[in-house]
């Protein structure tokens, strides 16, 4: 998001007191936002830490699915 934006681009409206946005949603959101920028920064660091989480998500269960 950016200053000026007029609508969020993704929104996770909690089901429990504390919980969090699903990691998947949340990096598939910022990939499409920075997809539709053209916003190759930002598409480069989304990258990065879907890797990472592929990564930490293997060596914890290697038959986990990848994010997005």
């Amino acid at each position: 998001m950016h200053p000026g934006d007029a609508d969020p681009s993704y929104e996770y409206r909690e089901q429990v007191f504390g919980d969090s946005a699903p990691l998947d949603d949340v990096l598939r959101a910022c990939r499409d936002l920075s997809d539709q920028r053209k916003d190759l920064e930002v598409s480069r660091l989304v990258d990065e830490e879907i890797e990472r989480v592929v990564a930490e998500r293997e060596e914890r269960d290697p038959e986990a699915e990848a994010p997005v």
